[in-house]
């Protein structure tokens, strides 16, 4: 029979070992935690903002005081807006040295979103540090409180002889020790043994009733019945990146438990796994899903690698086709940047491959318009000689040689090729300013003189206006001369503003040809005045004297085409016979030949009308 001292000796082994054991095989993070905060910031994607979209997702982000939990997606924030300042600093520094600037000059100047965006992100860095060294204080100090807390077990159960009040005693120690938060890494599993080891001690030693003892293991169980079904509800959490953070809390709490009955103890821990599991597959399944949309875009960055290295492989010879080729790359570009993340084992090396690309092309265009420096150069002094004589002719009077003058520097001006981005329009302003100078002072010259031709216009108007008013007479006479009078008033007036002249002509021509109309109604087109007041009008202009032309042909071909008719009718006439038949026909052939020749009468008696050919 064993004494009670071995009794309690090898209940305690007993305890020890069974919460050694306890320690084996109880997971305090399964592995794929360890790659979930490093996987989780693929699920956001912050390709095709711009820096504003970014700034202020930035300060969204920040809204939160958990500054752990938004630390990746700072991360990809951060080095998405810096991917941007890059690229337009690359991108600004290539139009500098096109214009003619040298690389060691060239300063990019921060604009106000990016000294913003620095501004957070520094208060982002200063409060993770302050975070990090209270974080490391507060481990120091829970650290240091558990150690104390198994030092008062000891001691309790050296000092207190009251059982009742050891008690007591003991589950204050148990609740301060299970609210302590986390402790150095290195200390955690030899402080977590010899703290359990104290408890099973503590039962030996002051010799606990079985009713206790089997009441604080019923507690406890009681704590990890709880546990476990916190831990189960999280299999409904929709955030998966939130349910694997509380499962580890969960798993903490779960070490700080003391141990429960025997038969309790396996059943209990594999309800936990179990819900454990069921969140870790979860974000297992998830990571996969990730892994999968990661290798697409890899893919997808692959092939605008090769979109990159097929432009490269084109000989750009032109201005215009270098900027062609430019417009290509940016337009990979922004597709790239509309693609998610690629799998980390990729390590860069796809990144690498499309920036060393990039930048090849950029090499190239940078030797071609080097190379086009020189020209551009010349360019420059051939129109700063222009310039030089646009300035020494600008306050001459002699307007028509001047005129003639400048339409020639103007147009050697347009043969000469570009000059250096950053002089053209300083020197196109040089040379728009003496030709301005001249052009205005011939404008202050004509002025008068227009005023003039404004005075003309409206005169010749009132003309038309009376042309219009005109009322036919029978005596045709009568109306042409009535319509001379007023054309030579209109022709005795002077010239009208250059840009006016074709709408007044075009309104003078409509206005006569109306009055003609208002005639050709009254008096019918066959008479003779009327034609010849037509004939008249018609040749006061080159256009007029072409339709007459034309008039005149139609006439005459006209007169042949019946004389032919005509012909062909009386040699027709020769082969009809002597019959009733043959004379009711020769009659009908009479009557056309007749009827045909009182036509071509009327066609001379008009061509006659006609004015003859006037060169």
């Amino acid at each position: 029979m064993q004494t009670n001292e071995e009794n309690t000796l090898t209940t305690g082994e007993a305890y020890f070992e069974a919460s050694a054991q306890q320690i084996a095989v109880e997971p305090i993070v399964h592995e794929e935690e360890e790659s979930h905060n490093e996987e989780q910031h693929a699920l956001v994607d912050f390709s095709g903002l711009d820096k504003p979209q970014l700034l202020l997702k930035l300060e969204e982000t920040f809204k939160t005081d958990d500054v752990q939990s938004i630390t990746g997606k700072v991360r990809i924030l951060r080095e998405a807006f810096y991917e941007l300042v890059k690229n337009e600093t690359e991108s600004k520094l290539q139009q500098y040295l096109e214009e003619g600037g040298l690389k060691e000059d060239f300063e990019m100047r921060k604009d106000a979103v990016a000294e913003k965006f620095e501004s957070l992100i520094s208060q982002f860095n200063k409060k993770r540090s302050e975070l990090k060294v209270q974080k490391e204080r507060q481990v120091i100090e829970n650290t240091a409180t558990k150690k104390l807390i198994i030092e008062e077990l000891k001691d309790l159960m050296k000092s207190e002889e009251n059982i009742s009040k050891a008690y007591q005693k003991f589950q204050a120690l148990q609740s301060k020790w299970r609210s302590v938060g986390a402790v150095a890494p290195a200390e955690a599993n030899n402080l977590w043994q010899n703290y359990q080891f104290c408890v099973s001690q503590f039962f030996d030693v002051m010799k606990i009733s079985k009713e206790l003892r089997e009441l604080d293991m019923k507690k406890n169980l009681e704590l990890k019945t709880e546990l476990c079904e916190k831990a189960e509800k999280l299999s409904n959490e929709n955030s998966i990146k939130k349910a694997v953070d509380e499962l580890k809390i969960l798993q903490d709490k779960w070490r700080e438990v003391g141990n429960v009955a025997k038969e309790a103890n396996e059943p209990i821990w594999e309800r936990f796994k179990a819900a454990a599991d069921k969140v870790y597959e979860r974000n297992k399944e998830n990571i996969a899903k990730v892994k999968i949309k990661q290798e697409e875009n890899l893919k997808a960055k692959i092939e605008l690698c090769n979109q990159l290295d097929e432009i490269l492989t084109v000989t750009y010879t032109s201005f215009n086709q270098w900027q062609q080729a430019n417009d290509k790359i940016n337009a990979v570009w922004l597709a790239w940047q509309k693609i998610g993340f690629t799998p980390k084992e990729d390590n860069n090396a796809t990144w690498n491959r499309f920036k060393q690309t990039r930048q090849k092309f950029y090499n190239l265009k940078d030797a071609y318009f080097n190379g086009l420096k020189d020209e551009q150069n010349k360019n420059l002094e051939l129109k700063t000689a222009l310039c030089e004589k646009a300035e020494g002719i600008q306050n001459n009077t002699d307007w028509s040689t001047t005129t003639e003058a400048y339409k020639k520097i103007q147009a050697e001006w347009k043969t000469v090729g570009a000059v250096p981005r950053k002089v053209s329009d300083k020197i196109w302003n040089r040379f728009k300013k003496a030709c301005d100078t001249y052009f205005e002072n011939k404008s202050k010259h004509f002025a008068e003189k227009d005023a003039v031709l404004i005075v003309n216009h409206q005169q010749k108007m009132e003309v038309i206006a009376k042309i219009e008013s005109l009322e036919v007479n029978d005596d045709n006479r009568i109306n042409l001369e009535a319509l001379k009078k007023l054309q030579e008033e209109f022709r005795a007036i002077g010239d009208v503003p250059f840009k006016q002249f074709e709408s007044l002509v075009t309104t003078y021509r409509k206005t006569v040809d109306e009055y003609f109309a208002k005639i050709k109604e009254k008096k019918g087109a066959d008479d003779k005045t009327f034609h010849k007041m037509k004939y008249e009008q018609m040749q006061e202009s080159t256009q007029g004297k072409e339709e007459i032309s034309k008039e005149r042909y139609h006439l005459q071909e006209k007169i042949k085409r019946i004389q032919a008719d005509i012909n062909q009718l009386e040699n027709n006439l020769g082969f009809f016979g002597k019959s009733k038949n043959a004379d009711v026909m020769k009659l009908e052939f009479q009557q056309k030949i007749d009827t045909g020749k009182e036509e071509i009468k009327k066609l001379k008696e008009h061509l006659k009308l006609i004015p003859a050919n006037q060169n």
